[in-house]
């Protein structure tokens, strides 16, 4: 039986950490890359749409913050917040754990705290979670 391939999208207004996420997970064939968007608006709007089981998000965006994603979509996929105001949300964060953020990663971040964000999420596919 085949591993099964897991589909992401980045939401982050700088380009360079789309695409330094993009290059690190592009090396799992058990990841594959959707689309990435640089204003929720656009995002939310895929996301209504398309299935994907993790979403990379920034909090702070040009067009909203962040966590109104949780307000404007029913379901959530596993969700890796990226930001470099982790004090200034963190209350916003603690109130949105339930509804989907999975894990937290403060910019600036290394390849390693992604990987370590990408592993928790497949042990928790392995658990059925």
């Amino acid at each position: 039986m085949e591993d099964p391939v897991y589909h992401y999208v980045v939401i982050d207004d700088n380009e360079s950490i789309q695409s330094f996420i993009i290059q690190v997970l592009n090396e799992f064939d058990w990841l594959c890359v959707e689309q990435s968007f640089g204003n929720l608006s656009d995002a939310v709007c895929y996301l209504k749409c398309h299935e994907v089981d993790i979403v990379f998000l920034d909090l702070c965006l040009p067009d909203m913050d962040g966590l109104d994603i949780f307000d404007q979509l029913e379901k959530m996929p596993y969700t890796i917040i990226i930001t470099a105001f982790a004090d200034q949300f963190s209350r916003g964060v603690c109130r949105k754990i339930g509804k989907g953020i999975s894990a937290f990663i403060e910019k600036p971040f290394t390849s390693e705290a992604l990987l370590n964000a990408i592993e928790n999420f497949k042990r928790s596919r392995l658990k059925g979670e």
